[in-house]
């Protein structure tokens, strides 16, 4: 979509996501992101943000880190390996 996006959504790690799937908005969801993946772009970090403003549903993420300096590595909830560990 082109639409004006006044609200700043970001861009999100999107590796790993949950939802609940009985909820109608997550269907609605899922179904934006699919299209947006298939007819625009296939970069589900761009897509994901969008079809979140265009259905106006918050994104819950998971904090970068317990100080904002040091980035998603220094989390005490989870930790980040590099690929083929």
């Amino acid at each position: 979509g082109v639409e004006n996006n006044d609200m700043k959504y970001g861009m999100y790690i999107t590796c790993m996501v949950m939802f609940d799937l009985r909820r109608e908005d997550t269907k609605m969801f899922l179904d934006c992101w699919w299209k947006e993946n298939i007819l625009r772009s296939t970069q589900d970090q761009v897509s994901f943000p969008y079809c979140a403003w265009k259905l106006n549903l918050p994104i819950r993420a998971l904090p970068d880190a317990e100080d904002p300096t040091k980035g998603v590595i220094e989390n005490a909830n989870f930790r980040k390996l590099d690929h083929g560990m």
